[in-house]
């Protein structure tokens, strides 16, 4: 929870009840891909604040014409608790994406795994792939270098909640070493799972074999009724579970 999750109470009017308040104007949303990147903590929005009561807001927060904001989602929180009415710009922006990633790329709050984690969930996959071995990622900037991006998007892809915790500011390090291993342990599994599917697939069908010769009377079997009954019954049984085996796996 942040400082500016709890809401206020109505304003109570002189007999007690709730006062007629006249209702605020629509709260603007943020856009999707402005919500990659993570708020200001909360000491630094405070700081924020402040300067923004004592010497105003420099910088309009910028809305897309769907009333969304792409850029200053800390000053508006920033406006909120200082008690001032945010500046709206309001620009018809054709790539919101691109926009909002240039936008953010700078901010000194966030580190470099964050950054590079921020871009990899905007971009998942290479805009622009190196085209041959030596060249350099032209996605790689001097916020984050090539590596940095490669792991962000990996930990994303395969585990988005170790994503999440990279961009509130976790390690990407330890977010990457712990995806690899997830990644290995899903492959032993399904390693695993296959191989089992087929030995029991195979005992099925040996089981399948023998119930057909004792149901003809095969002759070689005809003076071993009661070995015939239970070898029938077993193999039922052993059809039965590996049946079920297999549904499971």
């Amino acid at each position: 929870m942040t400082i500016l999750d709890s809401s206020e109470d109505p304003v109570p009017s002189d007999d007690g009840t709730a006062a007629n308040v006249p209702p605020a104007e629509p709260t603007p949303t943020i856009h999707p891909y402005a919500a990659v990147y993570p708020r200001m903590a909360d000491d630094e929005l405070l700081e924020l604040s402040e300067d923004i009561r004592l010497h105003g807001q420099r910088e309009p927060i910028i809305l897309n014409t769907s009333g969304q904001i792409l850029d200053g989602r800390n000053r508006y929180d920033a406006c909120r608790l200082a008690g001032v009415e945010p500046l709206y710009e309001t620009k018809d922006i054709e790539d919101p994406r691109a926009y909002i990633q240039s936008k953010n790329s700078y901010r000194r709050h966030l580190s470099k795994s964050q950054k590079a984690m921020a871009h990899a969930m905007l971009y998942p996959e290479s805009e622009n792939p190196r085209g041959g071995r030596g060249r350099k990622n032209p996605e790689a900037t001097s916020e984050f270098s090539d590596r940095l991006l490669q792991q962000a998007r990996f930990v994303f892809r395969h585990a988005p909640d170790l994503a999440e915790k990279v961009k509130a500011g976790s390690s990407l390090e330890d977010a990457y070493t712990a995806a690899r291993e997830l990644v290995e342990t899903r492959e032993a599994y399904e390693r695993v799972r296959l191989e089992a599917r087929e030995h029991f697939e195979c005992i099925a069908n040996i089981c399948t074999t023998q119930m057909t010769n004792i149901n003809n009377s095969d002759t070689r079997f005809l003076d071993q009724s009661d070995f015939l009954k239970q070898a029938k019954s077993d193999a039922d049984q052993i059809i039965e579970y590996a049946q079920k085996l297999r549904d499971i796996v």
